[in-house]
């Protein structure tokens, strides 16, 4: 079990370490408008209403990967960045595909740390990180999970007619509690 979780895990870090790197698509109109990306993906998108004073550095729509079926999958990554060093970046993906692209290379090993509900009708978020012990892994401190970075995976629910989406956030330099603020920041448009 926990060997299906750490390649999940890493399933996902691949993910989100070369989605960047494949090309960036938005169209015209889109820019910096959480809005303007919705007729762009199938699955609903979610925009985060707490940024924990962060200033958001990048709103952009990359091309995931091709999963075999007759449409590209698309990823909405968002960038927050604040004094510190303190760094949020959000991908947003469609439930409805998985989606492994290719060319992830050697990954970090990250393990499930802490779970926490994010709100209603969306399930349980799993905070990873990547340990240093055991012991580091069975009780991982707030300054730990702040230092070493930490994903957070979040099932969301479908807003007819699209799909569920899955967000990954990634976090550096950010409290647990300040974690859960912006995940359960997250919500549809209006």
């Amino acid at each position: 079990m926990l060997k299906a979780r750490r390649i999940a895990a890493v399933a996902c870090a691949a993910l989100v370490a070369i989605t960047p790197t494949i090309g960036v698509t938005t169209s015209a109109g889109a820019g910096n408008n959480w809005s303007g990306y919705t007729s762009q993906v199938t699955y609903t998108v979610y925009k985060p209403y707490e940024t924990l004073g962060l200033a958001r550095d990048k709103l952009t729509i990359n091309q995931a990967c091709s999963v075999g079926v007759p449409r590209q999958v698309r990823t909405l990554h968002a960038v927050y960045r604040g004094s510190g060093g303190r760094l949020i970046k959000l991908y947003e993906i469609d439930e409805s595909v998985d989606c492994i692209p290719p060319g992830g290379g050697a990954m970090v090993q990250y393990v499930p740390a802490k779970t926490f509900p994010v709100q209603r009708g969306a399930g349980t978020a799993t905070l990873w990180i990547d340990c240093q012990t055991a012991l580091q892994c069975e009780f991982p401190s707030n300054e730990l999970i702040k230092d070493l970075g930490a994903w957070v995976m979040v099932p969301l629910r479908a807003v007819s007619p699209k799909f569920g989406t899955h967000a990954y956030v990634y976090t550096k330099n950010v409290s647990y509690k300040r974690i859960k603020k912006f995940v359960r920041g997250l919500d549809t448009l209006p």
